[in-house]
């Protein structure tokens, strides 16, 4: 196991009695960016934070300042066997940890996270929800992954024996509330950032720029594509779609991988009229991810509807970190678009056909050109889609205000 980010009691707000608070989950927050920011608001409360998890893929190291610890439990990786007995290990590594520490409250983010934090909480303790993952326990799944399917229908029995829950957006807090019979609407709780809209200077977006982009697209309008590459996302569509774009715009995809699909993507842009204006970059760290993102114009995230429940009922981490870089969105049409567009700050095509994503971009370019739309952006960050002001119906509820 390793610790990041270990904190020192002295210098938490000044309060070296500071309660903590247990965060569980499966993923690395580097894949699952809100617990960053829930980590982050919650130390702002005077709470010293501890989060277990598996190791990040990605190269580099967040730097976390004091009062927030990562126990890294390493890979989650290798056969059925070999991953159970990781998972015991961090399950034994938190049962540990509540024996010894006074927890205010447990976040548990995942169906294994629910079990272990409603087991070792017992009733003392309050255990906060957040099911960010959106998962239907059929019984074909038996045949494919039994242990997992019985572990999700399993949680979903148990979600109402939670203190608080919560989920990523109206659409699948109906949806939980539904499949789990809650009494109540859980909580929504969006994937936002934490603190203030980013912001760079034209000297620090130049060095960027130099740094992070292709020499061919240094001088262009950066079209910004985040996250998993695959079908279910419309990347091959949207590496098509940049024939018919503005001839000052140029596309960067990143986390670019050895499978079918992500070759197909790299073909696709090979013969392209415009290959020079795509850069298709490897899985990035988390650091250079979000320079990257700072020096963009657009964020796109494209779902394809009717793939699975994750996409009918979406709700994107990236989104909210497009977002907090000041990027102007563009996506699909949804539910969980639609109040984005509202407040100005996106735009969704009709279809993944590559017309009609040039379309969406090509509008897009031409709004962020108008006016200052990072300021515009960033504002609707500050007043709403920011952690601060999400956590803070469960921040309340639990009594965790400093």
């Amino acid at each position: 196991m390793t610790l990041v980010g270990q904190p020192l009691k002295a210098t938490l707000r000044g309060n070296a009695t500071a309660s903590h608070v247990l965060i569980l989950s499966l993923v690395h927050p580097d894949f699952l960016a809100p617990l960053y920011s829930i980590s982050q608001v919650l130390r702002d409360h005077g709470h010293f934070v501890d989060l277990f998890c598996f190791s990040s893929p990605a190269k580099g190291k967040v730097e976390l300042r004091n009062g927030i610890t990562i126990h890294d439990y390493g890979a989650h990786a290798g056969n059925a066997l070999q991953r159970y007995r990781q998972r015991r290990r961090l399950a034994l590594g938190a049962r540990d940890w509540m024996a010894a520490h006074q927890a205010t409250a447990v976040f548990a983010s995942c169906p294994f996270s629910l079990l272990l934090g409603l087991r070792i909480a017992g009733r003392r303790v309050p255990v906060v929800y957040i099911s960010f993952e959106v998962y239907e326990p059929r019984l074909t799944n038996v045949f494919r992954s039994p242990a997992t399917t019985v572990r999700n229908w399993r949680a979903r029995r148990a979600v109402s024996a939670a203190t608080v829950v919560c989920a990523p957006s109206e659409q699948r807090a109906r949806w939980l509330q539904q499949q789990a019979q809650l009494s109540r609407l859980p909580i929504v709780l969006l994937n936002a950032p934490y603190g203030q809209g980013a912001s760079v200077t034209h000297q620090q977006r130049l060095a960027l720029r130099t740094e992070l982009v292709p020499a061919t697209l240094r001088g262009k309008r950066l079209v910004l594509h985040t996250g998993k590459v695959s079908a279910t996302q419309g990347v091959l569509e949207l590496v098509e779609s940049v024939q018919h774009w503005p001839d000052d715009a140029a596309l960067v995809v990143t986390r670019m991988a050895s499978d079918d699909y992500c070759w197909a993507v790299r073909d696709s842009a090979a013969k392209s009229v415009r290959r020079t204006d795509i850069a298709l970059l490897p899985m990035l760290s988390r650091e250079d991810m979000l320079a990257l993102q700072s020096i963009s114009d657009i964020g796109v995230c494209l779902l394809r509807e009717g793939t699975n429940l994750t996409t009918d009922l979406p709700a994107p981490n990236k989104v909210g970190e497009y977002l907090h870089a000041g990027l102007f969105v563009v996506g699909t049409q949804s539910a969980f678009l639609a109040e984005l567009e509202r407040r100005g700050i996106a735009l969704s095509v009709t279809s993944l056909n590559p017309e009609a994503v040039a379309r969406g971009v090509s509008e897009a370019l031409e709004r962020v050109a108008k006016a200052d739309w990072p300021s515009k952006v960033r504002d609707q960050v500050n007043r709403w889609y920011r952690m601060e002001v999400q956590l803070e119906p469960v921040v309340s509820a639990l009594g965790l205000s400093s």
